[in-house]
């Protein structure tokens, strides 16, 4: 990983105001699936047992979506709030800058 946090270095200098968090295991380099060919010698595909779970945990811990309640309706308004348009909240975009190995990117879905 320490590519990647010699990037991350370089990137935060051109980012100021950005916080540089500490660098997270579950990024390490790995194979998240068999290469093909199949290097044994190289690569053997026990590594890969413990690499893409690792991996995918790693996708899932960075990404996600909100969940959505089930069952939950939109509450609605009522009296002079009903007469009024709801005024929407400005949108606002958030951007999250994550530098690892190409490897971890180009992660297979594991089940």
């Amino acid at each position: 990983m320490s590519r990647a946090k010699e990037t991350a270095q370089i990137i935060s200098k051109h980012l100021p105001g950005v916080d540089l968090l500490a660098p997270n295991a579950l990024l390490n380099e790995g194979f998240p699936a068999d290469p093909i060919p199949v290097y044994p010698n190289i690569w053997p595909a026990s590594k890969t047992w413990t690499d893409a779970p690792r991996i995918e945990a790693a996708f899932r811990f960075l990404f996600h979506r909100k969940p959505l309640k089930k069952g939950a309706a939109e509450p609605k308004p009522s009296g002079e709030a009903a007469a009024k348009p709801a005024e929407k909240p400005p949108h606002r975009h958030e951007y999250e800058l994550v530098v690892c190995h190409g490897n971890v990117i180009r992660r297979k879905p594991y089940p």
